[in-house]
């Protein structure tokens, strides 16, 4: 059996990106194997939202900065 996934890791690197950040996220994981997105300090909610919404998604993995750096 082969994998579906590309064995790439996607990185997305996030300041309040609203819903493109979850389009992306959404692309990325239809293709790679992993999707780690780091996110610097936003206000928006969009790293709440993106974690509501990939909570059963073991492949995206979600760090969050103190800062925007």
């Amino acid at each position: 059996m082969t994998n579906a996934f590309e064995p790439v890791s996607v990185i997305v690197v996030n300041h309040n990106g609203g819903e493109l950040l979850l389009e992306c996220v959404a692309v990325a994981t239809e293709q790679a194997q992993e999707v780690i997105v780091v996110d610097n300090l936003s206000t928006d909610s969009s790293m709440e939202r993106l974690a509501s919404l990939f909570a059963e998604q073991p492949r995206v993995k979600l760090i969050f900065s103190r800062r925007n750096i």
